[in-house]
């Protein structure tokens, strides 16, 4: 079986990406993984704005979140990745 210990969740808190933050908390628990979310953006309250996301989509409090902002989202993401030693984005 695969070993999954850590796993980074990017998103852009639109309505679609609810379905792949749920997706990513049923893994987590599946794989009893971290879980850390990942957004960039460059607004003061973007921190704030992910967490309610993510609240609103699966009640989930023990997530750690992420964000940052960047020119390129791509390259961030894998930044953040190899920084979190991550195991599944």
């Amino acid at each position: 079986m695969i070993n999954i210990k850590r796993i980074l969740c990017p998103t852009d808190l639109s309505p679609l990406s609810g379905k792949a933050v749920r997706y990513a908390l049923a893994l987590a628990r599946a794989h009893e993984a971290e879980l850390i979310f990942f957004h960039c953006t460059p607004d003061i309250d973007g921190e704030e704005k992910l967490k309610a996301s993510v609240s609103e989509h699966t009640g989930a409090s023990d997530a750690r979140v992420i964000v940052t902002a960047a020119d390129d989202i791509g390259e961030a993401i894998m930044v953040q990745a190899q920084a979190e030693n991550v195991d599944l984005i």
